[in-house]
């Protein structure tokens, strides 16, 4: 993906340079124009037996690709959409069979690629390129490829620098596959106008439309969301009922998680909360955790306790009021919130304090050191004698498991499982007077950096994931820390791939 971007963009600053070199004679422009005898020519290029022209017809632009075919020059490209209109676009064939334009739009610079294979002018690439007013820039692609519409999103300092990319979920797009080549091409097909209310954050609507349509074709669209944390619609049963569904792209193919029915007046996006459900009031987000079921992660309450507005976060064992990644404290403990297909809508709670109040607290201990600097070792066996497994701050939840003779088995979020002094653990209510002591740490670069290993070794099942900062649980020796993130991922990262940072 990023080489493909950066030979777009290598040919692009190219054009100057070579768009005069490649113009083509007259007898070709001749053809293009007798396609639209009324057109003048915005610009032109050509390489061997392949040349390509903007004609302008007022404000509207044409695109022409003509092609030498047994010694003949035809047109076979003539598309009246793929450039939008009043631009005046650079244009350059970079061989017989890649063709590139680009225009700018209030300093967003937005380019266009297509190439020819087997014959037959492909599908459009699009990159939109904005630079700010402190010099970094987002660079935007959009493509089609294999039935599906897939979105990258890389913000760059100042010296062209990567310093994040985003790669956002596919969406099933079999609809274009006709739509998106160069000869159907339309210029708003993928969203791409600067003023598309639905670009700055997602997909356009009629994109997500269809693609609820090809997921879920008994059902009617609402609306819908592609941000790089989800693929989600707001959809009606053919009973009538609203329903939230969640889309996880799994092995090429779509699992959907749909919700219990939603009351009759929910909608979706309010404002710039564009991923949420608004249920009496409340501003509600679903998200998907790591244990693989979608629930509430976040509300937001206009009204609170009727003079102000509160937000607090929900993971899937916990309440807190930042999220647990900050390294604040957080609530836990077992609750109804965490599953979308078993949640009752009517309980939600209104304010981080009745969140906290309705945890279910049983079965649940916090490691609670006398000196916070200090770490508890948990043991294979109930023994002082007995192997470390890892030494935890204090703060670390834990789920208990058996208690014998001051010892207390226990499992840390189900990665590691051993026994721990009862003496250095809090239960209950009591668990929410215990300060976390956990380190918070940020991703190094490099690939291996978000890499996250279910157990303490490199051949261990691992998962990736696009958070970039955690907090510290405790560490295992010189090499290991076991960490959580705010979707409730847990599991070991090697320390040398995360270091303190400056946030």
């Amino acid at each position: 993906m990023k080489l493909r971007t950066m030979l777009m963009t290598l040919a692009l600053l190219l054009l100057p340079a070579l768009a005069l070199a490649g113009t083509p004679d007259d007898a070709t422009m001749a053809v293009m124009q007798n396609a639209h005898p009324s057109a003048s020519v915005v610009t032109c290029d050509a390489w061997g037996d392949t040349a390509a022209a903007v004609l302008a017809m007022d404000d509207a632009r044409i695109l022409c690709v003509a092609e030498k075919q047994s010694g003949t020059w035809q047109v076979t490209i003539d598309n009246p959409a793929a450039i939008p209109a009043g631009t005046d676009p650079s244009l350059l064939m970079d061989s017989d069979t890649a063709l590139f334009w680009q225009f700018t739009v209030g300093g967003t610079v937005i380019s266009y690629h297509s190439e020819k294979q087997d014959g037959t002018w492909g599908t459009v690439d699009y990159s939109r390129h904005e630079t700010y007013s402190n010099g970094y820039s987002e660079e935007i692609s959009v493509f089609w490829r294999e039935g599906q519409l897939r979105r990258y999103a890389d913000m760059l300092d100042e010296n062209g620098n990567t310093l994040n990319s985003t790669a956002y979920p596919p969406i099933p797009a079999e609809w274009m596959r006709e739509e998106a080549t160069l000869a159907r091409f339309s210029a708003g097909l993928y969203g791409d106008s600067s003023t598309d209310e639905y670009f700055g954050m997602t997909y356009p609507r009629d994109v997500m439309v269809k693609a609820a349509a090809q997921m879920m074709p008994a059902y009617t669209f609402l609306n819908g969301i592609a941000s790089p944390d989800q693929v989600a619609f707001l959809m009606q049963r053919p009973d009538g009922k609203k329903v939230f569904v969640g889309c996880e792209y799994q092995e090429n193919s779509w699992k959907l998680t749909e919700s219990v029915p939603l009351p009759d007046e929910t909608v979706m996006g309010y404002e710039n909360f564009t991923n949420s459900l608004v249920i009496d009031g409340l501003l509600v987000s679903i998200f998907r955790f790591a244990h693989g079921k979608w629930g509430v992660g976040f509300i937001y309450n206009d009204r609170g306790d009727g003079e102000h507005e509160t937000t607090f976060y929900l993971g899937p064992c916990w309440a807190s009021d930042v999220g647990v990644s900050m390294g604040q404290k957080a609530f836990f403990g077992t609750h109804a919130w965490n599953d979308i297909t078993q949640i009752d809508w009517t309980t939600l709670p209104r304010t981080l304090e009745e969140a906290v109040s309705r945890l279910d607290r049983s079965g649940w201990a916090v490691v609670n050191n006398p000196n916070p600097a200090d770490r508890l070792h948990l043991r294979s066996q109930p023994s002082r004698d007995a192997a470390s497994l890892g030494k935890y701050y204090s703060g670390t939840p834990v789920q208990v498991l058996e208690q014998l003779d001051g010892w207390t088995k226990v499992s840390v979020f189900g990665c590691a499982e051993g026994w721990m002094m009862t003496k250095f653990l809090t239960f209950g209510s009591d668990m929410d007077e215990v300060e976390p002591a956990w380190p918070v740490l940020f991703a190094r670069e490099g690939e291996a950096s978000q890499t996250v290993y279910r157990q303490p070794n490199l051949k261990s099942p691992c998962e990736r994931t696009d958070q970039a900062q955690l907090v510290v649980l405790g560490i295992l020796g010189d090499e290991w820390y076991h960490v959580l993130f705010d979707d409730g991922l847990s599991g070991f990262v090697p320390q040398g791939d995360w270091w303190p940072g400056n946030g």
